[in-house]
């Protein structure tokens, strides 16, 4: 599961050896051994190819992963403009399922100043 476009030697050679690659789209959910696995990012209809007009870290798969205490964003190098539609599918509904689990977020893009958006961090 990745975020890289079909055309990617590391997709072609993945596709080759038979191994199966899907891509890693919002809404995305499983459950494994009691803990819970939720993509958020990035959308379903937003493509990476080479035609792609944002930053390829802008595709950067953002994944919660969860169990009964702790809910832990691993939020891989999504710049602001990805943290912005993060942030505009945080409704309350979504929030009540995380719940009162401790959260654990791991700052995009490694702290720089092309993320950790305060909106998405008040969220």
């Amino acid at each position: 599961m990745g975020s890289l476009p079909n055309s990617n030697p590391l997709i072609e050679n993945l596709n080759t050896r038979n191994i199966p690659v899907i891509p890693c789209r919002f809404g995305q959910s499983w459950i494994w051994d009691e803990v819970e696995f939720f993509v958020w990012h990035p959308h379903e209809a937003t493509l990476y190819t080479e035609e792609y007009p944002g930053k390829p870290n802008e595709m950067s798969c953002v994944l919660e992963v969860r169990n009964k205490q702790a809910s832990f964003w691993l939020t891989g190098d999504v710049e602001k403009q990805g943290e912005a539609e993060i942030t505009e599918r945080l409704d309350p509904e979504i929030l009540r399922k995380i719940g009162g689990r401790e959260l654990v977020f791991m700052a995009p893009h490694h702290g720089s100043k092309t993320s950790s958006s305060l909106e998405l961090l008040k969220n």
